[in-house]
Protein backbone atom coordinates (compact mmCIF):
# COMPACT_ATOMS: atom_id res chain seq x y z
CA UNK A 1 0.00 0.00 0.00
CA UNK A 2 3.07 2.33 -0.34
CA UNK A 3 1.90 3.49 -3.68
CA UNK A 4 -1.28 4.77 -1.88
CA UNK A 5 0.79 7.27 -0.14
CA UNK A 6 2.34 9.03 -3.15
CA UNK A 7 1.35 12.15 -4.52
CA UNK A 8 2.33 14.02 -7.28
CA UNK A 9 5.51 11.36 -8.08
CA UNK A 10 6.00 8.21 -9.33
CA UNK A 11 7.34 4.88 -7.49
CA UNK A 12 9.25 1.90 -9.03
CA UNK A 13 9.74 -0.79 -6.61
CA UNK A 14 12.87 -3.47 -7.31
CA UNK A 15 12.89 -6.40 -4.92
CA UNK A 16 13.96 -4.06 -1.69
CA UNK A 17 14.49 -0.84 -3.61
CA UNK A 18 12.20 2.20 -4.16
CA UNK A 19 12.89 4.44 -7.21
CA UNK A 20 11.12 8.27 -6.87
CA UNK A 21 11.26 10.13 -9.41
CA UNK A 22 8.99 13.39 -10.54
CA UNK A 23 8.80 15.24 -13.82
CA UNK A 24 8.41 19.22 -14.23
CA UNK A 25 9.21 22.19 -16.09
CA UNK A 26 10.51 23.88 -12.52
CA UNK A 27 13.06 22.40 -10.42
CA UNK A 28 11.92 23.86 -7.50
CA UNK A 29 8.50 22.16 -7.68
CA UNK A 30 10.67 19.47 -8.81
CA UNK A 31 12.23 19.34 -5.18
CA UNK A 32 9.18 20.43 -3.29
CA UNK A 33 7.29 17.22 -4.48
CA UNK A 34 10.10 15.00 -3.89
CA UNK A 35 10.73 16.47 -0.48
CA UNK A 36 6.61 15.90 0.34
CA UNK A 37 6.59 12.65 -0.98
CA UNK A 38 9.93 11.07 0.22
CA UNK A 39 8.53 12.59 3.92
CA UNK A 40 5.36 10.48 3.34
CA UNK A 41 7.52 7.25 2.40
CA UNK A 42 9.59 7.89 5.43
CA UNK A 43 6.41 7.83 7.70
CA UNK A 44 5.35 4.53 5.72
CA UNK A 45 7.76 3.12 6.79
CA UNK A 46 8.21 3.86 10.22
CA UNK A 47 4.07 2.97 10.36
CA UNK A 48 4.85 -0.27 9.00
CA UNK A 49 8.65 -0.85 11.29
CA UNK A 50 10.28 -0.10 8.74
CA UNK A 51 13.93 1.47 8.71
CA UNK A 52 15.04 3.47 6.03
CA UNK A 53 19.02 3.97 5.47
CA UNK A 54 19.48 7.67 4.15
CA UNK A 55 23.26 6.64 3.07
CA UNK A 56 21.76 4.49 0.20
CA UNK A 57 19.43 7.69 -0.55
CA UNK A 58 20.81 9.14 -4.10
CA UNK A 59 19.13 11.28 -6.13
CA UNK A 60 20.16 12.90 -9.29
CA UNK A 61 18.19 15.73 -11.28
CA UNK A 62 18.25 14.88 -15.55
CA UNK A 63 18.02 18.27 -17.69
CA UNK A 64 19.59 21.13 -14.98
CA UNK A 65 22.27 22.22 -14.50
CA UNK A 66 23.66 24.98 -11.95
CA UNK A 67 26.91 25.69 -9.73
CA UNK A 68 24.90 24.45 -6.82
CA UNK A 69 24.11 20.73 -5.66
CA UNK A 70 20.42 20.25 -4.46
CA UNK A 71 19.84 18.23 -1.16
CA UNK A 72 16.75 16.69 0.31
CA UNK A 73 16.36 15.80 3.72
CA UNK A 74 16.00 12.14 4.58
CA UNK A 75 15.14 12.35 8.74
CA UNK A 76 17.71 14.81 9.18
CA UNK A 77 20.35 13.94 6.99
CA UNK A 78 20.87 15.86 3.78
CA UNK A 79 21.34 13.92 1.02
CA UNK A 80 23.08 15.23 -1.60
CA UNK A 81 22.40 15.86 -5.48
CA UNK A 82 24.76 13.33 -7.50
CA UNK A 83 26.15 13.28 -11.09
CA UNK A 84 25.13 9.31 -11.54
CA UNK A 85 22.61 7.08 -9.45
CA UNK A 86 23.03 3.32 -9.18
CA UNK A 87 19.93 0.86 -9.78
CA UNK A 88 19.97 -2.61 -9.55
CA UNK A 89 22.30 -3.80 -12.20
CA UNK A 90 22.65 -0.01 -13.81
CA UNK A 91 24.54 2.99 -13.14
CA UNK A 92 22.90 5.67 -14.56
CA UNK A 93 24.09 9.31 -15.67
CA UNK A 94 22.90 12.66 -15.86
CA UNK A 95 23.52 12.75 -19.41
CA UNK A 96 21.99 9.31 -20.03
CA UNK A 97 25.18 8.13 -21.95
CA UNK A 98 25.99 5.23 -20.01
CA UNK A 99 29.75 5.65 -20.12
CA UNK A 100 30.05 5.48 -16.26
CA UNK A 101 28.12 2.07 -16.82
CA UNK A 102 30.30 0.77 -19.43
CA UNK A 103 33.37 1.72 -17.32
CA UNK A 104 31.73 -0.15 -14.33
CA UNK A 105 31.46 -3.76 -17.34
CA UNK A 106 34.47 -3.22 -18.44
CA UNK A 107 36.29 -3.52 -15.07
CA UNK A 108 34.00 -6.12 -14.14
CA UNK A 109 34.67 -8.36 -17.32
CA UNK A 110 38.56 -7.65 -16.90
CA UNK A 111 38.17 -8.69 -13.16
CA UNK A 112 36.46 -11.63 -15.22
CA UNK A 113 39.53 -12.42 -17.77
CA UNK A 114 42.50 -12.32 -14.68
CA UNK A 115 40.32 -15.16 -12.76
CA UNK A 116 39.59 -17.07 -16.21
CA UNK A 117 43.03 -16.42 -17.14
CA UNK A 118 44.30 -18.06 -13.73
CA UNK A 119 42.44 -21.10 -14.17
CA UNK A 120 41.68 -21.60 -18.52
CA UNK A 121 44.76 -24.00 -19.07
CA UNK A 122 43.08 -26.97 -17.46
CA UNK A 123 40.31 -27.12 -19.83
CA UNK A 124 39.93 -28.71 -23.03
CA UNK A 125 39.12 -26.10 -25.80
CA UNK A 126 34.57 -26.56 -25.59
CA UNK A 127 34.86 -26.25 -21.79
CA UNK A 128 37.34 -23.36 -21.96
CA UNK A 129 34.87 -21.92 -24.44
CA UNK A 130 32.28 -22.66 -22.11
CA UNK A 131 33.76 -20.67 -19.20
CA UNK A 132 34.92 -17.71 -21.54
CA UNK A 133 31.27 -17.52 -22.91
CA UNK A 134 29.90 -17.83 -19.17
CA UNK A 135 31.92 -15.51 -17.38
CA UNK A 136 32.62 -12.62 -20.22
CA UNK A 137 29.07 -12.53 -21.86
CA UNK A 138 27.38 -12.80 -18.71
CA UNK A 139 28.14 -9.26 -17.66
CA UNK A 140 27.18 -7.52 -20.94
CA UNK A 141 23.54 -9.03 -21.46
CA UNK A 142 22.17 -8.03 -18.71
CA UNK A 143 19.89 -4.67 -19.62
CA UNK A 144 22.33 -4.17 -22.79
CA UNK A 145 19.39 -2.39 -24.83
CA UNK A 146 19.67 0.77 -22.62
CA UNK A 147 22.99 1.13 -23.35
CA UNK A 148 24.27 -0.81 -26.25
CA UNK A 149 23.96 2.05 -28.64
CA UNK A 150 26.42 4.23 -26.82
CA UNK A 151 28.94 5.22 -29.20
CA UNK A 152 32.33 4.29 -30.53
CA UNK A 153 34.56 5.40 -27.45
CA UNK A 154 32.34 2.89 -25.65
CA UNK A 155 32.44 0.02 -27.99
CA UNK A 156 35.69 0.54 -28.47
CA UNK A 157 36.54 -0.18 -24.85
CA UNK A 158 34.15 -3.39 -24.45
CA UNK A 159 35.59 -4.73 -27.68
CA UNK A 160 39.09 -4.05 -26.11
CA UNK A 161 38.29 -6.85 -23.16
CA UNK A 162 36.10 -8.86 -25.11
CA UNK A 163 39.51 -9.44 -27.56
CA UNK A 164 40.98 -10.27 -23.87
CA UNK A 165 38.57 -12.85 -23.31
CA UNK A 166 38.99 -14.30 -26.17
CA UNK A 167 42.48 -14.61 -26.82
CA UNK A 168 42.57 -16.76 -23.72
CA UNK A 169 41.34 -19.61 -26.27
CA UNK A 170 43.69 -18.78 -29.26
CA UNK A 171 46.71 -17.09 -29.81
CA UNK A 172 45.28 -14.99 -32.68
CA UNK A 173 46.08 -11.35 -32.34
CA UNK A 174 43.20 -9.99 -35.05
CA UNK A 175 39.99 -9.15 -33.33
CA UNK A 176 38.08 -10.42 -36.18
CA UNK A 177 39.59 -13.54 -36.66
CA UNK A 178 38.95 -14.55 -32.89
CA UNK A 179 35.12 -13.57 -33.48
CA UNK A 180 35.37 -15.79 -36.28
CA UNK A 181 37.54 -18.77 -34.87
CA UNK A 182 34.77 -19.10 -32.00
CA UNK A 183 31.31 -18.38 -34.38
CA UNK A 184 30.62 -15.16 -32.33
CA UNK A 185 30.08 -11.70 -33.08
CA UNK A 186 30.87 -8.04 -31.66
CA UNK A 187 29.51 -7.42 -28.56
Amino acid sequence: DLLLFIKDANLCNFADGNTLYVCDMHIETIVTQLQANLSAILKWFKVNSLVANPKKFQFMILGYSSRYKLCLDVDGKNVVETDHVKLPGLLIDKKINFDIHIDFLCLKAHRNVNALSRVIKGYDNSNARLLVNTFFLSTWKYASLLWMFSGKVANTKIEKVHKRALSLLSNEADYHKLLEANSMVSI
